[in-house]
């Protein structure tokens, strides 16, 4: 009778064993398919792409940094507007507004420039204005992660009376995220570093070409 029992016990042990096996190997192979297709999902809706560092970057996250490089340049626009594009109605209003988008390095080159007379002259010089505006084929981007180290050009018109002064700045700026503060810093970023190189643009004046060759044809008949 001891020897039934031994075998009854063995078996009964070992049937117990099978269905713990069983029932393991149902939920991982129940695991494995559900992370398979979640992975599947992801890959259907994230398709990849490899960035400018060689790092795999879904492109859901590519369209994002895009969007932020988007905001970025809004951003600067937004500066040139208020750093470039003057009058004398509106210059102090601007002066203020762009103190808020700069950090400490620019506040003090802008505020040295204040100094030397760049915004008095639009209420010294009656009728002065100043149009800017960035050349979009010019945009220089380091990467899509901040701090954005950031290279334009912007096309400045000088219009005193009838006459016109063309130069055109080459303007490198280093920009980092910040909080934002509306309505004085709507995009949430800071300039934090500001250099430009201003040079003129000598613009040949179709009219007096075209005066000019009415004179010749004249004298010439």
């Amino acid at each position: 009778m001891e020897i039934g029992k031994n075998i009854y016990s063995g078996l009964k042990k070992n049937n117990v064993a099978v269905w713990c096996m069983t029932i393991l190997c149902i939920v991982v192979v129940i695991a494995s398919a559900t992370t398979i297709l979640i992975i599947y999902k992801e890959s259907q809706r994230n398709l990849f792409a490899i960035s400018e560092k060689g790092n795999l970057v879904p492109l859901v996250k590519l369209n994002e940094k895009e969007d932020k490089l988007k905001q970025v340049k809004a951003n600067l626009d937004y500066f040139v507007s208020l750093y470039y594009d003057l009058d004398g109605y509106t210059m102090k209003d601007k002066k203020e507004k762009l103190l808020w988008l700069v950090g400490t390095e620019p506040t003090k080159i802008i505020k040295d420039r204040d100094r030397k007379g760049y915004f008095n002259k639009f209420l010294s010089i009656s009728g002065l204005i100043q149009h800017a505006t960035i050349n979009q084929k010019s945009w220089k981007i380091s990467g899509y992660d901040a701090p954005y180290t950031i290279n334009f050009d912007v096309d400045i018109a000088v219009i005193n009376g009838k006459t016109t002064e063309n130069y055109t700045s080459n303007v490198t700026v280093i920009v980092e995220d910040a909080n934002k503060n509306y309505p004085f810093n709507p995009y949430g970023l800071i300039i934090t570093s500001l250099s430009d190189n201003l040079k003129k643009v000598e613009v040949e004046n179709q009219y007096q070409e075209e005066e000019e060759k009415k004179e010749d044809n004249n004298q010439n008949n």
